[in-house]
């Protein structure tokens, strides 16, 4: 990754006269994902799928302009991302190759773009935001080891979903049930040319159980329940599982019959995982500086910029890689030009 993005910075563009019909890039950024994953699942007492994977993904960004503004400005900001498969294998030429190959294109496809945003700023009429295309960070090293390789026993995991499946077969009103684990090993690493080489390592397992029923009127019902762990070892014994399923079925089968909550109009309370997605959704897109830009954006704060939008003890802080984080109390939230962020966010 280092060695082609150190090519393409010196070889990609012109010098001399043909340097404004084909300018140099000013940023390129390589990240790579490299993962094993595992996927079962299981209906009625019975295996339906069963799958391991393998993926290796490239994602090349490229820049040309200026940070102020370049191939990214307006309408064009995927302009700058170019996503190919990698090879499996630890083949040094193949990979240097595959990335050889996304970096060529996408500079291809960032000067069009970038000659296209020209063409428009001469033709548009002055724009309201003035703020930067790109920001300019100080350069990180963060290389920690790789992921460890993947490993099921999945024999005892067929074993195990079939029990939990099979336990719906006691509920004749549950027409339809799914359980499903999950378990993913990945490494991703990240370098760029302001100097940054990260290397992060990341392990996550799900197991999810899922059931659907139908009221006597017609209206479908379900239930989900979902446990997460850093690895399938760390997921609960099929003890607490086969606890959780029955108490799921249960509820479900006694929904059949419960009476249709009449419509609500007032305060509630939220749980903690749902209240963030909810916040999140209604006012976290909204935050987002890309989305105060677009023409066919909400553009619900663009002219709110460092200007009160929440109450004086509501405050919104936003975590690099983590997303929104509410406290209070504070002397009030402001709008803030979040813009392509390397970060996604």
């Amino acid at each position: 990754m280092s060695a082609e993005m150190h090519r393409a910075m010196n070889s990609l563009g012109a010098t001399g006269a043909d340097a404004e019909k084909q300018p140099k890039p000013y940023f390129i950024s390589y990240a790579v994902s490299d993962s094993d994953s595992f996927n079962m699942t299981a209906q009625f007492g019975a295996i339906a799928l069963s799958r391991n994977s393998r993926r290796r993904t490239a994602d090349v960004q490229l820049r040309i302009g200026t940070p102020a503004e370049d191939n990214t400005h307006g309408d064009h900001r995927a302009s700058a991302l170019t996503t190919i498969p990698l090879p499996l294998t630890d083949d040094r030429t193949a990979v240097a190759r595959s990335l050889w190959f996304a970096t060529n294109r996408g500079y291809a496809r960032a000067l069009d773009s970038y000659l296209k945003v020209q063409t428009e700023q001469q033709v548009r009429a002055k724009e309201e935001d003035a703020s930067a295309d790109f920001s300019s960070e100080r350069p990180t090293t963060a290389v920690l080891p790789a992921s460890p390789l993947l490993s099921v026993d999945s024999d005892a995991w067929q074993r195990r979903l079939r029990e939990l499946s099979g336990l719906f077969r006691e509920y004749p009103e549950i027409f339809f049930n799914n359980v499903v684990v999950q378990a993913t090993t990945e490494t991703m690493y990240f370098v760029s040319s302001e100097g940054t080489k990260i290397a992060a390592p990341n392990q996550v397992a799900r197991l999810v159980i899922v059931a659907r029923t139908r009221a006597a009127d017609g209206m479908d019902l379900f239930r989900a329940e979902t446990f997460e762990a850093d690895s399938l070892a760390h997921l609960p014994d099929q003890k607490i599982l086969i606890e959780k399923t029955r108490d799921m079925a249960t509820n479900l089968v006694a929904l059949r019959t419960a009476p249709v909550t009449e419509p609500y109009n007032g305060p509630a309370i939220l749980s903690g995982r749902a209240s963030a997605v909810f916040f999140h959704e209604v006012l976290g897109h909204r935050l987002e500086g890309q989305r105060q830009r677009g023409d066919n954006e909400g553009q619900t704060f663009t002219k709110l910029l460092g200007k009160p939008i929440l109450p004086s003890f509501i405050s919104v802080a936003t975590i690099p890689r983590r997303g929104l984080l509410m406290e209070h109390p504070s002397a009030g939230t402001t709008t803030s030009t979040m813009k392509d962020s390397r970060h996604g966010k």
